[in-house]
């Protein structure tokens, strides 16, 4: 409760606190604040970190994560949060603010770079494991992500308000919403700017003709980014509907093909390291049960050796995949065929994890690329803003500095539990 409600620990020596314990459960004994304080409130954090270590596993989360990041600039200090995106082995969008770090001195890209990649390196995650960061137009964040060699996308709730269009900035700012939406709202709205229906004076199309020619210039690009081009694809709701040409197709096709070669690959190098690791431990086995007698049996245990690893070697290269590259790309592009022939499903009603989810047997192939796009969100995360007002409603409280509440255990405690929605 203290932690979940961001209570103050000495609520524990409230009259109406210790009525309420009393009478929820009588045989409870209240401990002084202290406790709760200095014991208690460790083993709470102690679990929750543990647990939100478990949830970005890639065993749950999959190997690609997708992250937010946005500053908050005062008078007299700043901060950086970083969100967590995934969608885990049951095919629910998970979200989780990460970190929460004060910032100093000169806000560079150099400096915004290594704070970042240090926020990551907090909780163990590789570079390689970052499908996207989504950020702000920020000449310091972007200059920050590409020093980083960082995917990034700017917030698309962002550069919409200032195309002023409310409904389809809704629509991509909603809390289900992912960048498979982008390219489906921006189509509409070019849409709507080219409709006749309604006034016509010269004002009206003159305003018409200024949102379409800011659009044009913030969204020049926007079927150019892979990302954006394969959740769209992806998406049941959308797939290729929203493509202004059959040239966004055809790259998409083409980013596909790369996705499964790039996977296929690494199948391949995993398999060969996990032989090579399973032929150096049967070596070690046969040398620690023959250390005994090594003088006399040397040279037959080493025959033995070489000889099992020759057969496993041969083993590993009969059972490899032998489909060839064409025969491979063949599948793909069959199996995305089937996908297209199929019709979209609602777009309102309709869930497209729960439609993968049902169709993962289906459509294996484009199935595992639709797990590493579909999570992306085209908008900045309100956890992160939730996690500084906590912040901020702490330190009034507290009455404490900015870096003594971000170091708080407290603190970083509400802000995981609230956000993963559990402390068991």
């Amino acid at each position: 409760m203290i932690v979940t409600d961001n209570q103050p620990f000495t609520v524990v020596s409230d009259v109406g606190f210790k009525r309420l314990m009393a009478a929820a459960e009588p045989r409870y004994a209240l401990k002084s604040d202290k406790y709760y304080r200095t014991e208690k409130l460790q083993e709470v954090h102690h679990k929750v970190v543990d647990k939100i270590k478990a949830l970005i596993q890639p065993e749950n989360a999959g190997y690609s994560l997708s992250f937010t990041t946005d500053c908050w600039s005062g008078v007299t200090e700043s901060l950086i949060s970083l969100t967590c995106h995934f969608i885990d082995a049951e095919w629910t969008r998970k979200q989780v603010v990460l970190n929460t770090r004060a910032m100093h001195g000169s806000h560079t890209g150099e400096y915004l770079k290594e704070t970042f990649l240090s926020m990551l390196e907090d909780w163990k995650i590789s570079k390689d494991r970052v499908a996207l960061v989504l950020r702000d137009s920020g000449a310091n964040i972007v200059k920050g992500m590409r020093l980083a060699e960082l995917p990034d996308l700017s917030c698309t709730a962002h550069t919409l308000q200032l195309v002023n269009d409310e409904e389809v900035t809704l629509q991509v700012s909603h809390s289900n919403s992912s960048a498979s939406c982008i390219i489906p709202c921006l189509t509409v709205l070019k849409m709507l700017l080219q409709d006749d229906e309604g006034p016509s004076t010269k004002g009206i199309r003159t305003l018409r003709q200024a949102m379409r020619e800011s659009l044009d210039k913030h969204f020049a690009k926007v079927e150019d980014t892979k990302i954006v081009v394969l959740a769209c694809l992806l998406d049941p709701r959308y797939k290729s509907h929203a493509f202004s040409s059959a040239t966004t197709l055809s790259k998409a096709k083409g980013w596909l093909k790369e996705e499964e070669d790039a996977a296929t690959q690494q199948t391949t190098r995993e398999a060969h390291a996990a032989t090579e690791g399973a032929s150096m431990e049967e070596q070690a086995a046969a040398y620690g049960t023959h250390e005994n007698d090594r003088n006399t049996h040397k040279r037959q245990r080493r025959e033995h050796t070489s000889f099992r690893s020759r057969v496993d070697e041969m083993f590993s290269s009969l059972l490899a995949p032998h489909t060839s590259d064409l025969l491979a790309r063949s599948c793909v592009e069959d199996e995305l065929h089937l996908y297209l022939k199929e019709p979209v499903i609602d777009r309102r009603r309709g869930d497209p994890l729960q439609w993968w989810r049902q169709n993962e047997g289906r459509f294996k192939l484009c199935k595992n690329k639709q797990e590493s796009f579909f999570v992306h969100h085209p908008h900045q995360s309100q956890v992160s803003a939730s996690s500084v007002k906590s912040l901020q409603f702490m330190r009034a409280r507290e009455a404490v500095s900015l870096e003594s509440t971000l170091n708080n255990s407290a603190f970083c405690t509400t802000i995981w539990c609230c956000s993963i929605g559990t402390t068991n």
